[in-house]
């Protein structure tokens, strides 16, 4: 062992900070954020730590100190409240912090506990002193951070393996250390060394104790490692006599059983508070006591002052009541009349129990006879003033039963109505000598049984007051039921049978008898599985008027021969589409099989199977026409249906419509060919008609030409699929030619050629114009409708040869069609009108442009 002041080797240490007010008050504390203690505890963890002591002076050691250690720090973490903060840190040549936690979980008091678990020695030699020094200064950084706060330092050691020079191999003097923290040490910091198994020379001692520093010598196991101290706050600093003094408690130490506090004044007590009944300065002394008798004493100087003298304001409680008398259930009216000035708290209450804190409150007493409101009041400054009155309650009228009955005389199986008509009543229980009963205000009861009957009421209201009357009630005995049924005269076999009962009357009973035999007691009845021929069906129902019966013939049929039909789910399929075919053949069927084209199908629908389908697919696989035929087999014979369907293609015809801005001219003329064509079309070839080279135009586009003087048949050609060929429209184009040029130059001559010329030009240029006009007007070309409902459909097309200005046209719903031309000085307009079942619809069509007249979209195009 180094002698050197007889300590300690350090190779590793624990740090503990802890935010640590007393326990008594711990929980109220850590609400309030009034903590202002901080633990900062050092643990030797040297080898030595870890062996048990082998000193003289260490008794009782059974285990290593490291062991005691652990479990009493243990102990001591579990103790702590909620709130408390803790630093962890450790060193042995140099100095190493843990963590730091802020204790509000027990995950976070796990946390420490299997830190201290965790240590495990270092080796080599530990700087105590240079430690201790850095410690101190973890303390300073933590008050600059918390002013006004206090650190507690607990250090550990087993005094063995002490090397009393840092690394920079300087040597470390405790005296010095202390002193450069002494101003910390005297106001902010305790600093506890605990020495486990061995006692410190006297010198060091006295040092260290000079230095305010407290050592504990631990040299048994039954000892705590914990010092313990006594510490203690007064709250207020400057009270006043006849005030409450509050000490909050912030002694440490483990298995503290006694907490006490002198006041000073000759009154000693563990309530941590106390009213000093004069002024004057007192010493109040807080001593703890641990279960082994190791005890702690802290005083400090408390000054009470005197009150100063305060005149108070006058407090007179005072009200009146309304009325003195009440009926139970009641309200009373209080109204305050006090005098008080400032904050008056207010309770009133009655019969001793208080009923209201309010400034005029309403009182519903609960009881009858004499009873005693008392008002209090008491003001901020301690002032109580009471008042009293008297009053009595009564009980209110009692309320009157009074009933009538609906009808005094009813048949069995009839229902009465009971109407109540009594004054004041509350609650309703009636009863009758049939055993009816029920606590509704107007109920109906259902007598089944003649006879004479009493009906009772009895009321009564909420304070137990109650009236009975009765009333006499005669039923008569019913009638016999009236037996009827409805059943179909004639099934097929193996149908499934409902028999419906129209008994009417009281009814106790039914049955059913079929051929003789019991069939059901419901009722209704359900019958399936009779044979053919001819049953006999009865109904028998009693009730207390009697028994009545009805009988009745049901004739089963033999099975009715199969009539095959079914449904096309897509009438106009298209290649690639599949079909669904569904059967709705009638009659007793087993199976039906089909045909397509000729060839039977591999499927079918067999009823005999259980979960057989009614439907079967059919996958288009060519365009054309598809024959369907169905087979339907049964137990009577056969039955077969037939319909056909045309498979279309994806593709459509084409079908060539054009249309030109101008038919005919004089000189040189430019026709522009507008293409209305319809259908698939991949190409149009146009030949002009005048000899010149064809055209070969994409898709449906349009084409121009200029035409010499002539009559040329302008050909459009739409080429589409190869299965559908082509299609072909023509064009009558007619050019006149030119005015000679002789014409011109005579009109020169003299002017009246001129003016002949002109009247010549004139007249010959307007009939030119009027024969252009009627021609125009001629209807020609294609007239294409389609109904406008029908989106994405084609047109249909009618053609129109030329020879008149009107066209009647029969559309496909056989609706009619009028199509007429009108020369006026706009042009030539062209009028449609519809006749839709009486309706008539007009409209004015352009030339090429998609119009609505009615319920159609049409086009023309000359």
């Amino acid at each position: 062992m180094n002698k050197m002041f007889g300590m300690i080797r350090y190779s590793q240490s624990l740090l503990i900070l802890v935010l640590f007010p007393a326990f008594a008050v711990a929980t109220t504390l850590a609400q309030e954020g009034k903590y202002s203690t901080s633990y900062l505890v050092v643990i030797d963890t040297s080898p030595s730590m870890f062996e048990k002591p082998v000193s003289p002076l260490a008794i009782n050691w059974k285990e290593p100190a490291m062991v005691e250690v652990q479990r009493q720090l243990g102990e001591f973490v579990t103790k702590l409240p909620e709130g408390t903060e803790m630093d962890l840190a450790s060193f042995d040549t140099a100095y190493r912090n843990g963590p730091s936690l802020h204790v509000r979980t027990q995950a976070e008091r796990d946390t420490a506990k299997q830190y201290f678990q965790s240590l495990r020695p270092v080796g080599g030699m530990t700087h105590l002193w240079a430690s201790m020094e850095l410690a101190l200064e973890q303390a300073s950084d933590w008050l600059s951070s918390h002013p006004g706060g206090t650190i507690r330092i607990l250090f550990y050691t087993d005094g063995t393996d002490t090397e009393h020079l840092s690394k920079d191999g300087i040597k470390r003097d405790p005296q010095a250390i202390l002193a450069k923290y002494s101003n910390l040490l005297k106001n902010q910091v305790r600093f506890n060394l605990v020495t486990i198994g061995f006692e410190l020379k006297s010198e060091v001692l006295e040092k260290l104790e000079a230095g305010n520093v407290t050592v504990t010598k631990a040299i048994s196991t039954q000892q705590n490692l914990i010092p313990l101290e006594s510490a203690f706050r007064l709250a207020p600093a400057t009270p006043l006599a006849g005030e409450v003094v509050r000490l909050h408690d912030e002694s440490q130490g483990l298995d503290i059983v006694k907490r006490e506090t002198d006041w000073g004044d000759g009154t000693i007590n563990t309530d941590q508070s106390h009213v000093y009944a004069a002024e004057g300065e007192f010493v109040v002394r807080h001593t703890v006591t641990t279960q082994n008798k190791q005890v702690a004493v802290s005083t400090q100087r408390l000054v009470i002052a005197k009150p100063a003298v305060i005149e108070l304001p006058k407090l007179q409680a005072s009200f009146e009541l309304l009325n003195e008398t009440v009926f139970l259930g009641e309200y009373l009216q209080v109204i305050d009349e006090s005098v008080f000035s400032g904050t008056v708290t207010r309770s009133l209450t009655l019969n001793g129990a208080v009923v209201s804190n309010e400034r005029n409150p309403r009182v519903t007493p609960n009881s009858i006879g004499s009873h005693t409101l008392e008002l209090e009041l008491r003001d901020e400054h301690g002032q109580v003033s009471r008042s009293s009155r008297k009053f009595a309650v009564k009980l209110p009228i009692a309320p009157q039963a009074k009933f009538r009955l609906s009808n005094s005389q009813i048949t069995a199986g009839e229902t009465v109505q009971a109407i109540d008509e009594s004054m004041r009543a509350e609650s309703w229980s009636w009863s009758t000598s049939a055993g009816h009963t029920s606590n509704e205000r107007n109920p109906a009861f259902l007598f089944n049984n003649p006879g004479s009957f009493d009906c009772f009421l009895e009321v009564a209201d909420r304070f137990g007051q109650k009236s009975k009357v009765a009333a006499k009630l005669t039923v008569a005995k019913p009638a016999a039921p009236q037996v009827d049924f409805f059943a179909p005269e004639s099934v097929i076999a193996d149908s499934e049978i409902q028999i419906i009962n129209r008994a009417i009357g009281l009814i106790d009973s039914q049955k059913w008898i079929v051929d003789g035999l019991v069939a059901s007691t419901d009722r209704d009845l359900q019958l399936k599985g009779l044979s053919v021929g001819e049953h006999a069906v009865e109904l028998v129902a009693e009730g207390p008027g009697g028994v009545s019966r009805v009988a009745k013939k049901l004739v089963v049929l033999p099975y009715a021969l199969p009539k095959a039909s079914f449904t096309i789910g897509t009438a106009q399929p298209f290649v690639g589409d599949t079909v669904t075919f569904t059967d709705t053949s009638t009659g007793k069927i087993d199976r039906v099989e089909w045909w397509f084209n000729g060839s039977q199908s591999e499927q079918s629908c067999d009823y005999t199977k259980s979960g057989s389908s009614r439907t079967i697919n059919f996958t288009c696989k060519a365009a054309g026409k598809l024959v369907i035929r169905a087979m339907a087999y049964g137990p009577s014979g056969s039955s077969e249906c037939e319909q056909e369907i045309n498979i279309a293609s994806r593709t459509q015809p084409p079908k060539t419509i054009v249309s030109a801005d101008s038919a005919s001219g004089r000189g040189e003329l430019t026709v522009r060919f507008t293409n209305h064509s319809e259908g698939t079309i991949y190409r149009t070839i146009v030949d002009f008609g005048d000899g010149s080279p064809s055209l070969e135009l994409n898709g449906c586009d349009g084409a121009a030409h200029t035409y010499r003087p002539g009559k040329f048949t302008a050909k459009f050609t739409s080429v589409g699929p190869e299965e559908f060929g082509v299609s072909t429209s023509t064009l009558d184009i007619e050019v006149a030619k030119p005015i000679p040029m002789w014409v011109w130059h005579s009109i020169w001559a003299t002017p009246l050629g001129i003016g002949l010329l002109a009247g010549v030009v004139l007249a010959f240029r307007k009939r030119q114009d009027s024969m252009l006009m009627d021609e125009a007007a001629k209807l020609s070309g294609i007239f294409s409708y389609k109904p406008k409902s029908e989106i994405g459909t084609q047109f249909e097309s009618v053609p129109l040869d030329g020879s008149k200005d009107q066209a009647e046209i029969s559309l496909s719903d056989g609706s009619k069609a009028v199509l007429r031309s009108m020369v006026d000085d706009e042009g030539i307009r062209f009028v449609l009108t519809i006749d839709e079942k009486g309706n008539e619809f007009t409209g004015i069509l352009k030339a090429g442009v998609d119009e609505t007249v009615g319920s159609y979209v049409v086009n023309y195009v000359q």
